[in-house]
């Protein structure tokens, strides 16, 4: 089978019979139909048709299954698409924060450069330990996540 690409997947619905598709039975259960929806004629156009549908030694419940999946292609193929949608704004929104998170950590290391050993110790001095220990410990975890690791 070719690569499963978006163009691939794409094309593959674009030149399928339009649906919905749905599995169709012959009364006497040894032709199993899957078509396309109703037309203004009454006719429902065959997508795959043929007894035993998946070979005549497979049991009636197997060729069913077969035919219902076959039908679902189009459906799971918009899925797919839809899927790969969602990862891309997923990774898209993933870089944007990660860049905001290396601009905020820039901006922390050009904070930290402007703090004086003076303004360090006074700040300890006047009880802001805690205060620095929980920077020190964002910076650490901003740091962890740029590089990939999990604080």
């Amino acid at each position: 089978m070719t690569a499963l690409t978006r163009a691939t997947v794409e094309a593959m619905l674009a030149g399928a019979t339009p649906g919905p598709w749905s599995v169709f039975g012959a009364s006497s259960g040894k032709t199993i139909a899957v078509d396309a929806s109703a037309k203004p004629t009454g006719k429902r156009p065959n997508i795959v048709d043929w007894p035993g549908f998946d070979g005549c030694d497979q049991p009636l419940k197997r060729q069913r299954g077969n035919a219902r999946l076959i039908a679902a292609s189009p459906d799971l193929a918009r899925a797919l698409l839809a899927a790969w949608d969602e990862r891309d704004a997923a990774l898209a929104r993933e870089a944007a924060l990660r860049g905001a998170l290396q601009g905020l950590e820039w901006a922390c290391e050009q904070l930290a450069a402007t703090r004086t050993r003076d303004v360090y110790e006074a700040m300890i001095d006047s009880g802001q330990t805690d205060e620095l220990l929980s920077l020190d410990a964002r910076r650490q975890a901003a740091r962890a996540a740029l590089k990939g690791d999990t604080p």
